[in-house]
C-alpha cells in the first residue's frame, strides 16, 4: 500500500476553473496567458508602434505614419515567426493581418479573435490571406459580441476557407444560436465548437433541435460546449436523442443549463448506448439524488466515460453513496469532480472508502463539500491505500483542509524511508492542492 510519495507536492496552487476538467496544468495555462509576452501580438503592436511615433515626433521626423506602419509590420512578423500565434484582428489591423499572412510565415495554429465589427471588405482580406497561406492549417476563431447580421457576414466569409477548425462564440439572443447551429452543419472542418451566454440566455426547442442537428449532421465535430445556455429537461432529451446516433463526439460540456433529474435521465440513457464520449461535463445543474444515481447506473454499462464533472449538482448522501459504490470498481473514470455539493462527513467518508477500492481515479475534486473532522479523517486514510490518486482538491473546506494538509505531512515523515527503499527511489506523485 502507498501513503504518500517520497516526492509529494503539498501545494497551495489555486484549484483550477473547471471548465474542461483537465489536470493542474490548466492553472499553469492560466497564469501563463496573463503574462504579457502570450498576449496577442496585434495589441503589442500598436504600443510598440506609438512609442516609435512619439519619437519620431520628438525627433522633428516628417515621416512619422511610415515609421508607424514599419513598427506594426516588423511586430507581427516576429509574432507570425512562431509556429503559434493569437490576434485580435479589428478594423484598424485587418489590412495589416491579411498583409503579413500573404508573406511567408511560420505560422502553423492561429488563434483568431474578433470582438468587434469588421466590414465586409476587412472580412474578404483576411479570409483570403487565411486561405491563400500554406503554412497555416487550423484556426481557431474566438467571437465576440455582434448584431445577427454582423455574425451572418463573419460567418459566411470565414468559415468556408476549411482551415477553422474551432469556434467560440458568445451568444447574445436565439439567432445567434441559430446561425451557430447552421455553421456546424455545413462546416466540415469545425471539430470544436463553444457556445457561451456570460448571463444566461434561454433558447427555445427550435434551437436546441438545430444543434441536435448539427450533431447528427456533422461527422467531425469531436468537442461541443453549451455553457450558461437554458436548455431545459426538454431540450436535454433532444440533445440526448443525438448524441446516441453519434460515434465523433468525445467531449460534452453543458454547464448551467436547467437540466434536473429527468434531463439527467435522457442523458444517461444515451451514454449507455454511445461509446466514443470520454469526456462529460454537467456542471451547475439540478441532477439531486436522483439523477446522480442514474449517472451511476449508466457508468455500469458505459465504460468509455474518463472524465466526469458533477461540480454544483446538489448531490449529497444518497449520491455519493450511489455513485462511490459504482466507482470501486470502475475501471474508466480517471478525473471525478464532485466540488461544492453538499456531501457532508458521511459523504466524503463514502468517497473515501471507494478510494481504497479504486484502482484507476487519478485526479479527484472534493473542494467546498461541507466535510468536516471525521470526513477529513477518512479521507486520510484512505489516501494510506489508494495507490492511483496523483491530483486532490480539496479548496474552500475550510478548518478540514488544514487537517488533511497536517495528516499528509505526518505522512510523508513517517513513511519517507521506506516507500523509498519500496519503490527503489522512484515513487509517484500525489499532490494535494490546498486554497
Amino acid at each position: 500500500a502507498r501513503t504518500v510519495s517520497v516526492r509529494a507536492l503539498i501545494t497551495r496552487a489555486r484549484e483550477p476553473k473547471i471548465a474542461n476538467m483537465s489536470d493542474s496544468t490548466t492553472a499553469a495555462a492560466a497564469a501563463k496567458g496573463r503574462n504579457s509576452s502570450h498576449r496577442c501580438p496585434l495589441c503589442n503592436v500598436f504600443v510598440a508602434a506609438g512609442k516609435k511615433a512619439r519619437a519620431a515626433h520628438n525627433s522633428g521626423s516628417q515621416h512619422q505614419d511610415e515609421v508607424v506602419k514599419q513598427a506594426q509590420t516588423g511586430a507581427l512578423a516576429v509574432a507570425l515567426a512562431k509556429q503559434s500565434c493569437r490576434v485580435a484582428v479589428t478594423s484598424r489591423n485587418a489590412r495589416l493581418l491579411a498583409d503579413a499572412l500573404a508573406s511567408k510565415t511560420a505560422t502553423e495554429e492561429l488563434e483568431l479573435s474578433v470582438r468587434c465589427a469588421l466590414g465586409q471588405q476587412d472580412l474578404v482580406l483576411v479570409s483570403d490571406a487565411i486561405a491563400k497561406n500554406s503554412t497555416l492549417k487550423k484556426v481557431a476563431l474566438k467571437v465576440g459580441k455582434m448584431t445577427d447580421e454582423q455574425l451572418q457576414l463573419l460567418f459566411k466569409t470565414l468559415l468556408p476557407g476549411q482551415k477553422v477548425s474551432s469556434v467560440l462564440l458568445q451568444i447574445e439572443n436565439e439567432a445567434s444560436v441559430r446561425q451557430a447551429a447552421e455553421a456546424m452543419k455545413t462546416c466540415p472542418s469545425i471539430k470544436s465548437f463553444t457556445l457561451s451566454s456570460l448571463h444566461g440566455t434561454h433558447i427555445g426547442t427550435d434551437c436546441v433541435s438545430g444543434i441536435a442537428g448539427a450533431i447528427l449532421v456533422n461527422t467531425t465535430l469531436t468537442e461541443l460546449a453549451l455553457h450558461k445556455l437554458s436548455v431545459g429537461d426538454v431540450g436535454m432529451q433532444a440533445l440526448a436523442e443525438a448524441i446516441k446516433a453519434n460515434s465523433s463526439l468525445t467531449k460534452f460540456t453543458l454547464t448551467f443549463a436547467d437540466i434536473t433529474s429527468e434531463g439527467g435521465n435522457y442523458l444517461c440513457e444515451a451514454m449507455k448506448v454511445n461509446s466514443t464520449l470520454k469526456q462529460l461535463n454537467v456542471e451547475g445543474n439540478r441532477l439531486g439524488e436522483h439523477g446522480t444515481s442514474s449517472f451511476a447506473d449508466a457508468l455500469l454499462v458505459n465504460g468509455s466515460i474518463s472524465h466526469l464533472n458533477l461540480n454544483s449538482n446538489d448531490i449529497g448522501v444518497k449520491g455519493a453513496e450511489k455513485l462511490a459504490h459504482v466507482l470501486k470498481f470502475n475501471s474508466s473514470v480517471t478525473h471525478l469532480s464532485l466540488s461544492a455539493n453538499p456531501l457532508g462527513d458521511e459523504g466524503v467518508t463514502l468517497v473515501s472508502h471507494m478510494l481504497v477500492e479504486n484502482k484507476s481515479l487519478l485526479t479527484l475534486w472534493l473542494s467546498g463539500t461541507n466535510v468536516g473532522e471525521k470526513g477529513t479523517a477518512a479521507l486520510a486514510e484512505s489516501l494510506k491505500e489508494n495507490e492511483s490518486l496523483t491530483q486532490l482538491y480539496f479548496t474552500a473546506n475550510g478548518e478540514a483542509q488544514k487537517q488533511l494538509l497536517v495528516a499528509a505531512e505526518q505522512q510523508i515523515a513517517t513513511e519517507r524511508n521506506k516507500l523509498f527503499m519500496k519503490t527503489k527511489g522512484v515513487p509517484a506523485t500525489l499532490a494535494y492542492h490546498f486554497a
